[in-house]
């Protein structure tokens, strides 16, 4: 009886669909194209993370559960994943992991573990400063396929930009398998949101 139990719930887990995805999108935040629209309270001059994203998930049957991160992965998430607005970090990542973490089929600090090693292994800020493009791009008129070439050529695969409605680059979106070493792969959806110039 005990056996036919397991198995009606282990039937049900996989019929709902969490954790049967095909691959992750790093979001990283551009601060000064975000904070063009948003309150922000900190001054960063990097990129840094919005979310480790499940793709081809749909995130509402995930189960939602407290956070209970490891110290030495909070010193992580605070460098890495900042909450540029008055909302406080750990609130931020709770979000996260509610809407997009609990559907990794990774335990919390495994999945925030992943993130940092994600965004650690290379720095979209020096790929684009080796094309001799600087930090203050968003200041400037810049050609989305020159700053596409700049990142496709640093990762080897094609990202995802994310502009607002006044055409600031907020975000670059990297995908990647979902199983160790995460290897990069392209994107298929198209920087749709960036004009052709972006500022």
């Amino acid at each position: 009886m005990k056996v036919l139990m397991i198995l009606v719930i282990l039937i049900s887990f996989l019929q709902s669909g969490v954790g049967s995805f095909n691959h992750y999108m790093l979001a990283e935040v551009w601060p000064a194209g975000f904070c063009q629209t948003q309150t922000c309270i900190k001054q960063v001059n990097k990129f840094i993370i919005h979310g480790l994203w499940p793709q081809g998930v749909d995130p509402s049957p995930c189960p939602k559960t407290e956070l209970n991160l490891y110290r030495s992965v909070v010193k992580k998430l605070e460098v890495d994943w900042q909450s540029l607005t008055e909302k406080e970090d750990k609130v931020f990542w709770k979000e996260e992991w509610d809407k997009h973490g609990s559907c990794s089929m990774l335990e919390q600090n495994e999945y925030f573990t992943a993130a940092s090693t994600i965004y650690r292994k290379k720095s979209i800020i020096k790929i684009l400063n080796a094309k001799g493009i600087g930090n203050t791009f968003v200041a400037e008129s810049l050609s989305k396929q020159k700053f596409e070439k700049a990142i496709e050529d640093g990762f080897g695969v094609k990202a995802q930009l994310y502009c607002d409605t006044q055409h600031n680059l907020v975000e670059v979106r990297l995908c990647m398998n979902k199983n160790e070493p995460y290897d990069y792969r392209d994107c298929s959806a198209a920087s749709a949101t960036c004009p052709e110039t972006m500022v």
